[in-house]
Order: structure tokens, then sequence, then C-alpha cells
């Protein structure tokens, strides 16, 4: 089987993936604004992870890099951009046991970025 083949078996899963983020529905009942971009969405995230897999076996594999050195760039990259998250959104931080939340400032960067109510 082709990558083609199997990346349309995969991304059967876009259905239950949305179906948890959204309830399931139909994509054109109306009562679920999104399904569709949330379906294009899940597509995308189940493809991109499969490649981005695929490329750093390879990787690996030919000696490119090592495993553990794979996982220390892997660890460097989460931190710089969990640190541009908190810049994107003030008032709210990830930590190891979830999110922290300065009340008055996440306030304020909800508001600023139109969260809806």
């Amino acid at each position: 089987m082709n990558s083609r083949d199997t990346l349309n078996i995969l991304c059967k899963w876009r259905t239950i993936l949305t179906g948890w983020h959204l309830g399931t529905r139909l994509a054109d009942d109306g009562t679920a604004p999104g399904v569709a971009a949330m379906r294009d969405l899940q597509d995308f995230r189940l493809c991109i992870r499969a490649e981005v897999s695929a490329v750093t076996a390879l990787m690996i594999e030919k000696g490119i890099f090592t495993a553990a050195e794979f996982d220390a760039a892997l660890a460097n990259e989460a931190t710089l951009l969990e640190r541009q998250m908190q810049q994107s959104f003030p008032g709210f931080r990830a930590t190891e046991i979830g999110m922290a939340i300065d009340a008055a400032a996440a306030a304020e960067t909800t508001k600023r970025k139109n969260f809806p109510p």
C-alpha cells in the first residue's frame, strides 16, 4: 500500500477526533459551526504527525542524528515555543501540572484577542 492510501485510512480518524471536540453532528446541520474546518485541521494534524515521524525515523536510521540528539533538540524547541505562547497570550503559562493563569492579565488577553464569551 502506498502513502496516499495509508494516509487516507489514517485520516478517517478525523470524524472521531472532530466529534470529540465539537460533539457528534453532521458537517452541514447548522448546529456546530466550524465542523468542516475542524475536520480539515484534524486531517492536517494527522498527516503532519505521520510525516514528521517518518522523516525523524529516516534521519535516525541514516545516522544524520541520534535519537538522544533528536530528543534534546525537541525539548529545546518545545521550550522555545512555550515561551512564545506565553508572549502571545499574557496571563497564561503552561506548567507540568496544567495551566497557570493570572486572572487579570488573562482577562485582558482574552478581550484583546476576541475570545468568544
